[in-house]
């Protein structure tokens, strides 16, 4: 041990059953306290230089003797369930992706092809030579669901980061994934800044999404364009998944910047759903749905089945308008219309999140005669109520799933398969 002068901790038996403990070995701060030393007595050693007191990254591996869950786990079964048998398509474009060095791929298949079951069996392989793999999606509401699918699979360590975690959570995610205990990490767009020990891929799922762009604040950038930057800098692949691939994605395959890759069809001979496009410019409206998308509604409902209203807005109302004078509410930031908002009672820019109260005349002439206009999630969630009483509707929007668990809450409910009305923005639009 250390050169400790005798008798130096005489007067202080304490100290020195502490220092004799701490010589066999370091030890936590918890581990020391439940063997009944306090705070301090290793203040008291540490201010004697006898012993060091340092901080290890936080990793969920509380008070564990294994630094590395995943290691442990290395001679176990690196999966849950047997992977799908893959189609032509499939075996193709998994055969594409390299196994190491840098190569991005653009997986181009149809809602239905099977691209997931592509990123599965190309994460195993990344798992299986030791490395991690790094998942983005576009939306909080795709992360349980993909959480769930990876999980299921995966006998290794899942971390997920997104906004609607707290500081505690993201920080545990962040060393899980720095210190390696975490194989595969699945987040949001801020997740493409999360360091990995050991990266082995890199998978952007929905590449063409708008929600990969931080277009306000000071720092604005595109994760899928980050993720293409950091894959070439660390030296592996990364993969972008869409039903509809953006198009300078396109662009890039077409100047062979990119590998194109494609999934003809629906995996598994599964057939196009039906569809219907309602001409309603001279139908009479029941509170912005037509007839035919009520009696629609209610014949699957009756059936048992749950029904999805897709409407991309969020709010109320998108527009307050004086029947007067024609003017219409604008944000004094930036001259966007601002949304009616009927729970708050207030109009909101969804541009720049300025607000005010909801003036009871007009701002131009002086009317009272305003008029709320257009068809917001929670206009459309009021009007179904009052047309299904019976039948549970669930929003899923951006102020819905504001609250801690709210999506999760939410997921729960819709897979336990009860007949219900969902009606949200894009967050639903994608991949549900």
């Amino acid at each position: 041990g250390m050169g400790l002068p005798e008798g130096a901790l005489q007067r202080a038996p304490k100290q020195a059953a502490l220092l004799a403990v701490l010589q066999q070995g370091e030890a936590s701060h918890q581990s020391l306290l439940d063997q009944g030393f306090g705070s301090a007595h290793l203040k008291a050693l540490v201010d004697k230089s006898l012993i060091e007191n340092y901080q290890r990254p936080l990793d969920g591996n509380q008070g564990g003797t294994n630094p590395n869950p995943n290691q442990a786990l290395a001679d176990k079964a690196l999966l849950k369930e047997a992977a799908l048998a893959l189609s032509a398509d499939q075996r193709q474009a998994l055969a594409a992706i390299p196994p190491q060095g840098y190569q991005c791929l653009l997986l181009d298949g149809e809602t239905g092809s099977g691209k997931t079951e592509v990123y599965l069996q190309a994460i195993e392989k990344v798992l299986a030579r030791g490395k991690q793999a790094l998942v983005l999606v576009p939306e909080i509401s795709l992360t349980p669901q993909t959480l769930t699918r990876f999980s299921s699979r995966f006998n290794r360590t899942v971390a997920v980061l997104h906004s609607g975690l707290n500081d505690k959570q993201r920080l545990q995610a962040w060393c899980a994934a720095r210190t390696g205990n975490a194989a595969i990490v699945i987040g949001t767009r801020s997740a493409v800044f999360t360091p990995l020990l050991n990266p082995g891929i890199i998978i952007v799922d929905e590449e063409h999404d708008s929600s990969f762009k931080q277009q306000e604040g000071g720092f604005r950038y595109s994760a899928r364009d980050v993720a293409i930057m950091r894959a070439r800098h660390e030296d592996v692949p990364v993969l972008l998944g869409s039903a509809t691939p953006s198009l300078e994605s396109l662009y890039n395959c077409e100047r062979e910047r990119f590998q194109y890759l494609k999934l003809s069809g629906r995996h598994g001979g599964a057939s196009q759903p039906n569809w219907e496009l309602v001409d309603i410019r001279r139908l009479q409206l029941g509170a912005g749905f037509s007839g035919a998308a009520i009696s629609a509604m209610s014949e699957e409902l009756n059936a048992g089945h749950q029904v999805l209203v897709f409407l991309n807005r969020r709010g109320f109302a998108s527009t307050l308008l004086c029947h007067d004078c024609g003017w219409t509410a604008e944000c004094k930031r930036c001259d966007a219309r601002l949304t009616y908002h009927q729970q708050s009672a207030c109009l909101c820019c969804h541009h720049c999140d300025y607000r005010q109260g909801v003036p009871a005349t007009c701002d131009a002439c002086g009317g009272g005669q305003l008029l709320y206009l257009g068809q917001g999630t929670q206009r459309g969630e009021s009007t179904l109520e009052a047309l299904f009483p019976d039948t549970p509707i669930i929003r899923i929007d951006r102020d819905s799933t504001r609250r801690k668990h709210a999506m999760s809450d939410y997921m729960a409910e819709i897979n336990s398969g009860k007949p219900c009305i969902l009606v949200g923005t894009q967050m639903l639009a994608k991949g549900h």
